[in-house]
């Protein structure tokens, strides 16, 4: 295996073991299921913020970009695909 894939391996275990620690002491610090899912609504607002704003974003590539195809097709109600040529 080349190094490029061990290294991409280590990264990838080291951030699914970072987000499975911070999962487990946050389920374990939370008391209700609102204090887990929803910070017991004491989330500061820059927070908040910071979070609204990348899931807002997470999804506007694949709705709205302007160079999605898909996104022009909805807008043009048609589907036209100009990675490969027209049938004739």
């Amino acid at each position: 295996m080349e190094a490029k894939v061990i290294w991409l391996f280590a990264f990838v275990g080291m951030y699914w073991a970072y987000c499975i620690f911070w999962g487990v002491k946050g389920a374990l610090q939370a008391k209700t299921a609102s204090d887990y899912f929803i910070a017991g609504r004491r989330m500061s607002m820059w927070v908040f913020i910071l979070a609204a704003t990348a899931t807002s974003f997470s999804g506007w590539p694949m709705k709205v970009h302007p160079e999605n195809d898909v996104a022009v097709a909805a807008r043009m109600k048609t589907h036209i695909d100009m990675r490969r040529p027209a049938m004739k």
